[in-house]
């Protein structure tokens, strides 16, 4: 009997400007997205792809912004329902 379960990577990067007292947001339409509403960037982790390496990519993709050395503060478990693979969120 395989232990094998499915599971989706993704991650989220809280980008500051210190100087000025800001965060990047995005907002996410609910007519395009599963989740909708305000939230910070990021996006899925390709097979293969470091977890670093993947939200440089992801916040580049989304905001046109270049990050360097992103730290990683967390990884959380999400689940959505019985049928449904485990969500993994990679927290920058």
């Amino acid at each position: 009997m395989s232990r094998a379960q499915a599971t989706i990577l993704t991650n989220i990067c809280l980008i500051e400007d210190l100087e000025n007292k800001r965060v990047v947001m995005q907002y996410r339409s609910p007519e395009n997205n599963r989740w909708s509403g305000y939230a910070f960037p990021g996006g899925h982790v390709e097979n293969g792809e470091a977890f670093a390496e993947s939200v440089i990519r992801e916040i580049y993709e989304e905001t046109g912004l270049t990050i360097q050395n992103p730290q990683l503060v967390g990884i959380n478990l999400l689940r959505e329902g019985i049928d449904v693979p485990e969500v993994r969120l990679v927290l920058f």
